[in-house]
């Protein structure tokens, strides 16, 4: 399954460490949303299309969603969301992202 990251999980060395199964697929970007701060880096949906955040594109290993899930404080932390991202190569595929609880913002 496609993950989106942003944020610490951009970080590769990191990214090995918690899932060492998985791999990057790309870069990409979201439009549509905008890169916010709420104590911890978060994504809000804006709706206008010259808003974008640019990500990392994962192809995470079923063996790694767990680790991945307690690193996010999922799900009383981050929630997960699903989203078309835009690959740097044009093409859009649907992939996960982690996003803050609205009890958290």
């Amino acid at each position: 399954m496609l993950y989106v990251s942003y944020g610490s999980n951009m970080n590769l060395e990191q990214m090995d460490y918690r899932c060492p199964n998985s791999y990057v697929v790309g870069n990409g970007k979201l439009n549509g949303y905008r890169l916010v701060f709420n104590t911890h880096a978060d994504i809000i949906k804006t709706n206008n299309e010259n808003d974008f955040v640019p990500v990392v594109v994962w192809n995470i290993a079923d063996a790694d969603w767990k680790s991945l899930d307690m690193y996010e404080g999922y799900p009383i932390y981050y929630v997960k969301e699903n989203v078309n991202v835009i690959l740097d190569n044009g093409k859009i595929e649907e992939a996960i992202v982690y996003v803050m609880a609205d009890n958290r913002k």
